[in-house]
C-alpha cells in the first residue's frame, strides 16, 4: 500500500463479471501487482483456505543509481559523493594512457575514462579548467580519431561513435585549440595515403607536413610505414629562442609564428622516430641554419645523428 499512488487502475463490466487492469510505470511496482495476481488466482483456485497460507513479497530489486553528466553529456557518468574525505581539486594535471581496442560500435573506454573524471570535477562544483588533462592515443586506441568516412570504410559501421565525444573533450578543454588546421590526402590505388600537406597551428606552435603513409596488407594500420618531411613553427618565447637560433631571421608571418628547423619523420604510429631534437641541437651549435621546405618527394632522412624516438 506504499506504493498506491504510482498504479494506474481500469475497471471494464464484462458478461462474466468485471475486468480489472492495473499498471504501473514503477518496475518495482509492476512485481508487487503481478505478485499480487498471482496470488488472486491462487484464492479462486483453492478458495478460502488459501487466505491461511503466507504469501512473501517478491524480491524487489534495488533501482539503478542515476548517474549524472554535468560536464561531458552522456559520457563518463558519475554518482556525486559530496561527504568523500577525498574530493577533486583545482591545479591538478592528469595524463590518460589509452592503448586499448574497443569493438567498432562502442566509444573506448579511455575516452569514456577522461570524461568520468571531467564529469567528477562538475559533480564537485569545479570545472573543466581546473584540471589540466593530456590524452595520448597508441596503439589500436589510435583508430577512436579517425573520421566518419575512413572509419565506415575500415570497420562497416555508419560513423566513428568516439568523434561526438572527441569534440565535447575538446569544447571542455579550453587550451585545447587551433588558429589553423588543414589537412589535404588521398588514398592510392595501393591503399597508400598521401599526404600533400596537412598544417596545424595555435598561438605558440605550429606543425607542417607532407610525406606519405605506406598500406601493409595484413598488417594493422597503426603499423604502417610512415615518412614525412615536416617542419616547426613557434610564437612567445618559443619563437625568440627560434631566432635567437638563427632559424628565422626575417619578420614574423601573418599568424605571428617565426620558423624554426626542418626535420623528418619515419617510423609507424606504433612507433614515431623523428630528427628535430637533433635538429634544434645543430642550431645551437652553429647558431644558424636555414629552415627548409616541407617537400612530399623528400629522400631518407639524414639528420645528424640519425633518428631520436619522438618527443625524446
Amino acid at each position: 500500500f506504499q506504493k498506491h499512488t504510482r498504479i494506474k487502475m481500469t475497471v471494464e463490466k464484462s458478461e462474466k463479471g468485471i475486468k480489472v487492469v492495473e499498471t504501473s510505470d514503477d518496475k518495482t511496482v509492476v512485481s508487487l501487482i503481478q505478485a499480487h495476481a498471482e496470488v488472486v488466482s491462487q484464492f479462486v483456485a483453492h478458495g478460502f483456505d488459501e487466505a491461511h497460507k503466507n504469501h512473501p513479497l517478491p524480491a524487489v530489486v534495488p533501482a539503478a543509481p542515476k548517474l549524472e553528466f554535468p560536464i561531458i553529456p552522456k559520457h563518463g557518468g558519475v554518482l556525486p559523493r559530496p561527504q568523500a574525505v577525498e574530493q577533486p581539486r583545482a591545479g591538478a594535471k592528469v595524463v590518460f594512457d589509452a592503448t586499448a581496442d574497443a569493438k567498432p560500435a562502442d566509444v573506448n573506454k579511455g575516452l569514456d575514462r577522461v570524461a568520468r573524471l571531467l564529469n567528477l570535477y562538475g559533480a564537485a562544483g569545479l570545472k573543466a579548467q581546473d584540471v589540466k588533462i593530456t590524452i595520448v592515443l597508441h596503439g589500436e586506441a589510435t583508430k577512436s580519431v579517425l573520421n566518419d568516412t575512413v572509419y565506415k570504410a575500415r570497420f562497416q559501421v555508419d560513423e566513428n561513435p568516439n568523434l561526438p565525444l572527441i569534440r565535447e573533450l575538446q569544447k571542455a578543454a579550453t587550451d585545447f585549440r587551433f588558429r589553423k588546421l588543414e589537412v589535404r590526402a588521398q588514398r592510392l590505388p595501393d591503399g597508400t595515403l598521401k599526404v600533400s600537406k596537412a598544417e596545424a597551428a595555435g598561438p605558440d606552435l605550429g606543425v607542417g607536413l607532407a610525406g606519405q603513409i605506406t598500406m601493409l596488407p595484413a598488417t594493422d594500420f597503426a603499423d604502417w610505414p610512415l615518412r614525412f618531411a615536416a617542419s616547426v613553427r613557434g610564437g612567445g618565447r618559443l619563437g625568440e629562442a627560434l631566432v635567437a637560433l638563427g632559424f628565422d631571421t626575417g619578420a614574423p608571418s601573418a599568424d605571428g609564428l617565426r620558423q624554426g628547423p626542418a626535420f623528418d619523420v619515419a617510423g609507424s604510429l606504433n612507433d614515431v622516430r623523428t630528427n628535430l631534437i637533433e635538429a634544434l641541437r645543430e642550431g645551437s651549435r652553429t647558431g644558424r641554419r636555414a629552415p627548409a621546405t616541407p617537400s612530399p618527394t623528400q629522400g631518407a632522412p639524414t639528420g645528424p645523428g640519425g633518428f631520436l624516438p619522438f618527443g625524446r
